[in-house]
């Protein structure tokens, strides 16, 4: 009896779950009934409930509909998850503002970069002045550039009543990220406040130079101690002390299984402290 009531339970269990959409969002899975997919949104209700709930498609992977039936919207969203600086190239830039739905604010970026002499390749240094920008915006955990500032000057070949004047780009923008790092899981992965980091990597973008992007990696040997976490808005920071280091507030900009990622910055300077977890 009691093994024809657990078959009972199971089959009514798998048959309620069968009446429920699934979306798949950037960091859940929502059981869900879809009522309407607008060009820019999904309308949803959760399970006994009536509030209409919306979730912007920038932020959704894909929808699986009671009937079986898959609908992708990541291909008209590609944001790429970011690991660490050396994915910069996969920042995606943007001049659409419908693009930016649903996704957070992260801060502004900017840069510039300027060709050596008169006869400087223009697109060279339009291409150093981009790449700058997206190592910043990867170093501040972000994966979209808004842009919304950009001027270039050719050479300007120098002669009686002028001189010469290498090839400059400018860029501005703001940057956005579709992931929002949770408190909690934060909290979880810490496990404890004092750690000995070993082989703590610090990445430094070298932003005031103009003749070349670039960064450099340090790795120093330190200790750390969390006091505590918490958030500002949609972002996450901790609080910290890092030894021959002044700022004691940082902003978590990722983390994953092994590491966490910490922004520091200075009127010249900004870097990112990747630190790893405390071992078990």
């Amino acid at each position: 009896m009691r093994y024809l009531l657990f078959i009972y339970i199971s089959l009514h269990a798998s048959l309620a779950k069968g009446q429920l959409d699934t979306i798949y969002t950037n960091k859940e899975k929502i059981a869900c009934s879809v009522k309407e997919v607008t060009p820019d949104a999904i309308q949803f209700t959760y399970p006994n409930e009536t509030i209409v709930n919306s979730l912007y498609k920038n932020t959704i992977q894909k929808v699986v509909f009671r009937s079986g039936r898959t609908q992708v919207f990541s291909e008209s969203s590609p944001l790429i998850e970011i690991d660490g600086i050396e994915d910069y190239g996969k920042v995606t830039i943007t001049q659409v503002e419908g693009e930016l739905k649903g996704l957070y604010k992260i801060g502004e970026v900017s840069s510039s970069s300027r060709g050596g002499t008169a006869y400087s390749n223009v697109d060279r240094v339009k291409e150093r002045a981009l790449n700058k920008l997206k190592m910043e915006a990867v170093m501040r955990g972000a994966n979209l550039i808004y842009m919304a500032y950009q001027k270039t000057e050719g050479n300007r070949y120098g002669g009686y009543f002028q001189s010469a004047k290498a090839a400059e780009t400018i860029y501005s923008g703001v940057a956005y990220s579709n992931n929002l790092l949770k408190k909690q899981e934060l909290i979880d992965r810490l496990s404890g406040a004092d750690f000995l980091v070993s082989d703590k990597q610090i990445v430094l973008l070298k932003g005031m130079a103009i003749y070349k992007a670039e960064y450099s990696l340090e790795y120093i040997k330190t200790d750390i101690r969390i006091l505590r976490v918490y958030e500002e808005g949609s972002q996450l920071f901790v609080e910290a002390k890092i030894r021959n280091f002044e700022s004691s507030a940082f902003r978590v900009v990722r983390f994953n299984d092994s590491t966490f990622t910490l922004l520091a910055e200075d009127k010249n300077k900004i870097m990112n402290f990747i630190v790893p977890f405390k071992s078990q």
